[in-house]
C-alpha cells in the first residue's frame, strides 16, 4: 500500500488472476466507517507539600497519570508517591529516610513482530484475504490480511497487559565523631513484582474467527510473573587533615555489597471450552509452566587520597577491587585504578595579568580511570535443559556452552578538558575529550555445532577503542530588564573501532558483526549493485551483480553461482549507534513572566535496517514495485525479489533531526493569585515530536525492534507521535 496524495486513505493494490497489470483498486470498510487509530488523551495531577524546621524537614509528594496511545487498547495508569524526612537531633549525627512507590497498569497494542493495527495497514491487502488459514498459523489469518474493519477488530479482540508495583526506600545515618572525621552508611533496597498477561477470548463472532483461524479462535492465556529485589550496603568513612597551611587532604575509605534476585513464573494454555473462561487452568490444549530465578552479587571495596593545595589545585587518587558472583564459585578480585586532577587557573595571582579579560573563569581537568563490566548472571556457566528421554524419563540436553575462562569486561579511559566562563559569564563553555581502550571486550559468538551445543556463547574478544569530545555551550546573546535571550548547545561525538578479536576473522550475531579495523557490531550484508532483465521484463539470476567488498578490490562480483546460491561476500555498509549526537535550546524570556523555547536534537552517522520494506516489498509483495516492476530500476527489483537472501537493500542512512518541543509558559503575577491563597502560578503549553528532517524511507529513524541482538530494526512500530501537552504549577 502506498498513501494517496492528501495522506489520508491506503490504497491496496491486488494482483487479479496473477496478472501484474490487471489491478483492483480498494478502499477497505475500515477506512470508509471505524478509525484504525484515535487522537489519544494525556493527563496528570500532582500534589507535593514540604515544611518543617532546623531539625526535622520532610517532603511529600503524589502523582496520578492517565495515557491514551494512539490504538484503543494501548493505554497507561500510573500512581506514585515520594516521602523523604531528614532528622538532625544533633549537630554531629543526622538521619534521613526516602520512600517511593509506583503502580502502574499498561495496556499493549501488537506491533512488530506480534501483528496488530500497523501490521495489516503496511502488510497486509485484499488480495490475501482469500489465503487458506491453517492451524499452524502462529498469529491467527488476520495478521497477514487487509486493515478492514474485521481484522481490526481481531486484533483488539487480544488483550496484553503489564501490571507493576514498585517500591524504593533507603535509610542513611552520617555521623561526624570529630571535625576531621565523618562516616556514613546507606542501606536501600527496590522491590519490583511485574505482571504480564495475554489473553484471546472464546470468539462467538464468526468474521472474527475466520481472521483469527482454527489455532487461535477458541481463546489462549499466557500468564507471567517476575520478582526483583535489589538491595545495596553503602559504607564509607572520610578523614580530613591539613599536611600545611597550603595543602589538605582527605582520605576516603569504603565498602559496598550489591544484591540482586529474581523469581520468574510463567504458564499458558490454548483453547477454552466455552466463552467466558480466563484463566490457564481453564484451557484444554498446550498448557505449559515454567519457574526460574536469579542471584547475582556483587562486593566492592574502595580506598581515595585527594590532596587539596591552596584550594585551586586538586589530585584524587582511587583504587577500586570488586568481584561477582557471575564467575561462579571462581572468586576472581579485580582492581580499577583511577586519577584526576583539576586546576582552577583563574584562582593564580598571575591570571588577570596574563589573560584577556574576557576571559573572566578557566578551570583545567585531566583524569585517567579504569571500569569494568561483568558478563551476565549464567554467561560463564554451562547449562543443560531437561527433556523426555527414553520411555519418557527424565534426562538433560545441551544448553548453554558457557565460557568458564570469561573475564569482565576492563576499560580504561583518559579525560582531557576544560570549563570556562567568558565575557563577563555570559558565555559557558566545558568541553571534555575522551579516548578510551575496552580490553577483554564481552562479545556473542557463534558456537560451532560440532560442540554438541547451539546457539551462541559470550567470549572475551580482543580490543575496541573509543574516541570522541563531549562540548557543552551556554550563551546569552541578549540581556536586558525586559528581554534575555539564552542558547545551549549540547553535543559529543564518538568513533570505535575494533582493534584486535583474538585472532578470529569476525564475531557474527544475526546481521551485525564486529571486524577489526570497524565499528562495534556493524551491518555486514551482501548488496546487489546491478541487474539485467530479459525480453519479457523478468529479471536474469545470472546477471546480478554484488558489492565485492575491499577483498575483491571493490569490484562488482556475482551474486550466485550456478545453482543459484548467493556466494556474494557480506560487506560493510555502516555502523548502527551515531557518530554525532547533540541538541540546542533556545529560550527567550520577555518581562520575567513570559517565556518560549524551542529544541531541535540529532543523531548522525548511523544506519538502520528497514525491515518495513523488507516486509512490504520483499515478502507480502504490497509495494507498486511488485505491481508495476518495470517502471522500476532492476537493480531495485531484483533486490525485492531476493529480500530473504540477500539483504543489504534494506540498510540506510538514519541520519535525523527532530523539532523535539516548542513551549510557551507564563507566570501569573503574585497579585493575581493571592486571593485564592496561592503564592504563585504558571502555565506552560508544550508541543513535542513536531517535524522530523531525515532521507530515512522508514516511518521514523528512532523506531526500534526490541527483540534480538541487536535491536537497531524498524518493523512496523507506530512512529513517535506528535504530543500537545498543558501543565498548570499553583503553589500554597
Amino acid at each position: 500500500w502506498f498513501m494517496n496524495p492528501e495522506g489520508r486513505i491506503p490504497w491496496n493494490y491486488a494482483i487479479v488472476n496473477g496478472r501484474p497489470d490487471s489491478l483492483n483498486l480498494v478502499i477497505s470498510e475500515n477506512e470508509r466507517g471505524t478509525p484504525i487509530f484515535r487522537t489519544g488523551h494525556v493527563q496528570g495531577y500532582g500534589v507535593s507539600v514540604a515544611g518543617g524546621g532546623q531539625d526535622v524537614r520532610y517532603y511529600v509528594s503524589t502523582d496520578v497519570d492517565r495515557e491514551q496511545g494512539a490504538e484503543r487498547n494501548n493505554y497507561r495508569d500510573r500512581l506514585s508517591g515520594r516521602a523523604n524526612l531528614q532528622i538532625q537531633p544533633h549537630e554531629r549525627f543526622d538521619l534521613s529516610a526516602n520512600v517511593g512507590y509506583i503502580k502502574m497498569d499498561i495496556g499493549l497494542s501488537c506491533e512488530a513482530g506480534c501483528g496488530g493495527a500497523m501490521w495489516a495497514a503496511m502488510f497486509g491487502g485484499p488480495h490475501r484475504t482469500s489465503r487458506a488459514c491453517t492451524p499452524s498459523s502462529p498469529y491467527g489469518c488476520g495478521f497477514s490480511r487487509g486493515a478492514t474493519s474485521q481484522s481490526i477488530e481481531t486484533y483488539y479482540a487480544w488483550q496484553d497487559k503489564q501490571f507493576i508495583d514498585r517500591f524504593t526506600g533507603s535509610v542513611q545515618f552520617n555521623h561526624r565523631p570529630f571535625p576531621w572525621l565523618s562516616h556514613r552508611l546507606t542501606v536501600g533496597t527496590d522491590v519490583t513484582d511485574e505482571t504480564n498477561t495475554e489473553l484471546g477470548e472464546y470468539q462467538t463472532n464468526d468474521t472474527i474467527r475466520f481472521f483469527l483461524g482454527p489455532n487461535l479462535a477458541n481463546g489462549f492465556r499466557t500468564h507471567q510473573r517476575r520478582h526483583q529485589t535489589i538491595n545495596t550496603f553503602d559504607y564509607s568513612a572520610t578523614a580530613n587533615l591539613p599536611v600545611s597551611e597550603d595543602l589538605a587532604s582527605a582520605t576516603s575509605l569504603g565498602v559496598q555489597y550489591y544484591q540482586r534476585h529474581i523469581e520468574l513464573v510463567s504458564a499458558s494454555g490454548i483453547e477454552f471450552a466455552a466463552p467466558g473462561l480466563e484463566v490457564v487452568s481453564a484451557t484444554a490444549r498446550d498448557r505449559t509452566a515454567a519457574e526460574d530465578y536469579l542471584d547475582n552479587n556483587t562486593l566492592g571495596s574502595f580506598a581515595q587520597q585527594q590532596f587539596t593545595w591552596r584550594d585551586r589545585l586538586y589530585l584524587t587518587a582511587a583504587l577500586r577491587i570488586d568481584n561477582n558472583s557471575a564467575f561462579g564459585k571462581d572468586i576472581r578480585w579485580v582492581a580499577y585504578p583511577k586519577a584526576s586532577l583539576s586546576w582552577v587557573v583563574n584562582e593564580e595571582p598571575f591570571f588577570e595579568e596574563l589573560v584577556p579579560r574576557w576571559l573572566n573563569t578557566l578551570r583545567l581537568r585531566a583524569a585517567y580511570g579504569e571500569a569494568g563490566q561483568q558478563p551476565a548472571s549464567f554467561a560463564a556457566l554451562r547449562t543443560y535443559n531437561p527433556t523426555p528421554g527414553p520411555n519418557n524419563a527424565a534426562a538433560v540436553t545441551p544448553g548453554s556452552l558457557g565460557n568458564p575462562k570469561l573475564k569482565p569486561e576492563r576499560g580504561q579511559e583518559v579525560e582531557l578538558g576544560f570549563d570556562a566562563a567568558l565575557f563577563a559569564d555570559r558565555v559557558g563553555i566545558e568541553f571534555t575529550y575522551y579516548n578510551s581502550r575496552t580490553k577483554d571486550a564481552i562479545l556473542l559468538k557463534s558456537v560451532a555445532p560440532s560442540s554438541g551445543f547451539t546457539g551462541s556463547q559470550w567470549v572475551n574478544a580482543g580490543e575496541i577503542a573509543n574516541s570522541g569530545i563531549e562540548l557543552l555551550v551556554r550563551g546569552t546573546p541578549v540581556r536586558t530588564r525586559t528581554l534575555s535571550w539564552d542558547l545551549v548547545l549540547n553535543m559529543g561525538t564518538n568513533e570505535n573501532e575494533v582493534k584486535d578479536l583474538g585472532g578470529e576473522p569476525f564475531i557474527a550475531s544475526g546481521r551485525t558483526r564486529s571486524v577489526v579495523g570497524y565499528p562495534v557490531g556493524s551491518w555486514w550484508l551482501p548488496k546487489i549493485v546491478s541487474a539485467e532483465r530479459d525480453a519479457n521484463g523478468n529479471i536474469i539470476p545470472s546477471s546480478l551483480m554484488c558489492m565485492g567488498g575491499p577483498e575483491n578490490d571493490n569490484r562488482p562480483v556475482p551474486c550466485l553461482d550456478a545453482s543459484g546460491r548467493v556466494v556474494a561476500p557480506r560487506v560493510y555498509l555502516g555502523r548502527v549507534t551515531p557518530t554525532n549526537e547533540g541538541s540546542i535550546t533556545s529560550t527567550l524570556r520577555l518581562f520575567q513572566r513570559l517565556r518560549l523555547t524551542a529544541m531541535v536534537d540529532w543523531q548522525l552517522g548511523h544506519s538502520k535496517f528497514n525491515n518495513n520494506t523488507r516486509a512490504r516489498c520483499g515478502i507480502f509483495a504490497v509495494c507498486r514495485e511488485n505491481v508495476f516492476p518495470q517502471e522500476y530500476d532492476a537493480r531495485l527489483i531484483a533486490a525485492y525479489q531476493r529480500a530473504t537472501t540477500i539483504e543489504g537493500e534494506f540498510v540506510e542512512k538514519a541520519s535525523f533531526a527532530k523539532l523535539r518541543e516548542l513551549s510557551i509558559g507564563y507566570e501569573l503575577p503574585d497579585a493575581s493569585v493571592r486571593p485564592f491563597g496561592a503564592r504563585r502560578a504558571s502555565i506552560n503549553v508544550a508541543a513535542r515530536n513536531l517535524h522530523t528532517w531525515t532521507k530515512y524511507s522508514g516511518l521514523d529513524p528512532e523506531n526500534m525492534f526490541l527483540s534480538g541482538t541487536p535491536g537497531f530494526l524498524e518493523q512496523d512500530n507506530l512512529p513517535q507521535l506528535a504530543q500537545v501537552v498543558t501543565t498548570f504549577h499553583i503553589e500554597f
